[in-house]
């Protein structure tokens, strides 16, 4: 009878293990499922507002060159997290995105200083020696800081091309989760 006992005991303890197993990994992939979902839904945001119109949040992401880099050497451009340029807020020192400067096809963060109102101009520099008096309308956006890994996502996902392969590692992913670790759910292997 105790031989019984013990045997119906490793039974129990085996059905619990796989049922605790089988629980968590349910879990884990719900949580996949909910953070990929909110993470395309943020995505799919920011690919409908790709032309800086800042429609739906107040912030976008841009890559632009940014003020460390010297004008004589290679510059860089870097993903950036801005907001919308508001007149009534801007301040002498504020960093803000420009087209075009120095005749070149990039944004560039640049300082202001100094704000005509009655002409509806700023002034602003890149290196501090040379100067451009830029119009209002002319003003992409204000700087907020670099980039983190998910505003270069999130810039990533602002182009066709990388907001499909966005979307479709996200599918990828919980794919290649439920299929090894929901699908194939090892069952212990009976002794003969």
């Amino acid at each position: 009878m105790s031989k019984n006992k013990n045997n119906i005991k490793q039974k129990l303890k085996l059905l619990y293990l796989k049922i605790k197993k089988t629980k968590t990994t349910h879990f884990i992939f719900l949580g996949i499922l909910v953070l990929s979902v909110v993470n395309i839904s943020i995505m799919s945001l920011f690919f409908y507002d790709n032309d800086y119109n800042y429609k739906i949040m107040n912030i976008s992401y841009i890559s632009a060159i940014t003020p460390e880099q010297d004008v004589n050497e290679t510059l860089y451009t870097n993903v950036i997290k801005i907001k919308e340029f508001n007149l009534n807020n801007a301040t002498i020192g504020d960093l803000v995105i420009i087209y075009d400067d120095f005749s070149t096809n990039e944004y560039w963060v640049e300082k202001i200083i100094d704000i005509n109102e009655t002409t509806k101009e700023i002034t602003v520099t890149y290196d501090e020696v040379s100067n451009n008096n830029i119009s209002y309308n002319n003003i992409y956006g204000t700087y907020i800081k670099k980039a983190n890994i998910f505003g270069t996502i999130y810039h990533t996902a602002m182009f066709t091309r990388g907001y499909i392969l966005l979307v479709f590692s996200h599918i990828f992913i919980l794919a290649a989760y439920y299929t090894y670790f929901i699908l194939h759910v090892k069952e212990p292997k009976k002794r003969i």
